[in-house]
């Protein structure tokens, strides 16, 4: 898989999903500052951390479109969806209603997997690959949805050819 960067979007983050991970990364931090034992101020040292690495090594940091692929950059790995497999792609507006909530989800005997910070967002139907259906979040899933059917029409022309 190699080829050209086409477009690339950041996903959009809900308002409340930003406040539900300030809280408790807030109350932390204070009580880091106001507890003076040693012990206790390095145990809640950790869990600050904890609680910032493990949000961030499971959403989404970026969404590439390439030549032949889809990328999905998490914290510490990369998604990569072969454009040949798309079978369909459409924009919704209820991504984390079907998801079940915010962030890495997935289910394998349905086979799907959703990367999910916001409501709006893009389906991508697949075939035969390891995930049926793939749900993204980005910024822009109307621009994101069009550059991705264009590039999989161009895959599919070459095949053909």
């Amino acid at each position: 898989m190699g080829g050209m960067l086409i477009y690339a979007d950041k996903p959009g983050y809900s308002k409340v999903l930003v406040v539900v991970l300030l809280i408790p990364l807030a109350l932390v931090a204070a009580l880091a500052i106001i507890i003076y034992e040693v012990i206790a101020r390095i145990i809640l040292i950790a869990i600050l951390i904890a609680i910032v690495a493990l949000p961030w090594s499971l959403t989404p940091r970026r969404f590439e479109v390439w030549e032949d692929s889809i990328r999905i950059k998490l914290g510490f790995t990369t998604y990569i969806i072969p454009l040949e497999n798309v079978e369909d792609i459409e924009v919704i507006r209820d991504a984390t209603w079907r998801a079940g909530g915010w962030g890495l989800r997935f289910n394998p005997f349905s086979k799907e997997i959703h990367f999910v910070t916001t409501s709006r967002g893009v389906r991508i139907l697949m075939r035969g690959w390891k995930w049926r259906e793939v749900v993204i979040t980005s910024r822009d899933p109307e621009k994101f949805a069009l550059i991705v059917k264009d590039r999989v029409s161009r895959c599919w022309c070459r095949e053909r050819a």
